[in-house]
């Protein structure tokens, strides 16, 4: 989304944080991992869709739209891989930033120019 700026820093600090946290107690039998979602159909996206005066229905298929995968996360997803890294499966991994994104970060955004003029007003 445009003018993120303060989100993206705050999410740098935060990955950082994790790696650094992981380092430092790599000795200390502590492991420190992260999970980083992208569009998660939860009452968050709910109330976003208010905010653009849209119905809930039309914003999910919108955000849908612009994954990779063709729809929104839900919150069991998300729940999952950080099951999994509490878990002993990861018994081996610290300073992990888990991607739960239906790889978004692959795509810079597969859609992002019909978001941007749906709801900033950009063009294609």
């Amino acid at each position: 989304w445009p003018d993120t700026a303060p989100y993206n820093y705050a999410r740098a600090a935060q990955n950082c944080m994790v790696e650094t946290l992981a380092f430092r107690h790599r000795l200390d039998n502590i492991r420190v991992n992260a999970v980083l979602p992208s569009c998660i159909h939860t009452g968050a996206l709910d109330l976003m869709a208010a905010k653009k005066g849209t119905s809930v229905e039309e914003y999910a298929a919108l955000r849908a739209d612009a994954q990779p995968t063709g729809r929104n996360g839900t919150p069991e997803e998300v729940a999952d891989a950080a099951l999994f890294l509490a878990g002993s499966g990861a018994s081996y991994m610290t300073g992990e930033l888990m991607k739960v994104d239906g790889g978004l970060h692959l795509s810079s955004w597969f859609n992002r120019p019909k978001i941007t003029k749906t709801f900033v007003g950009g063009t294609d």
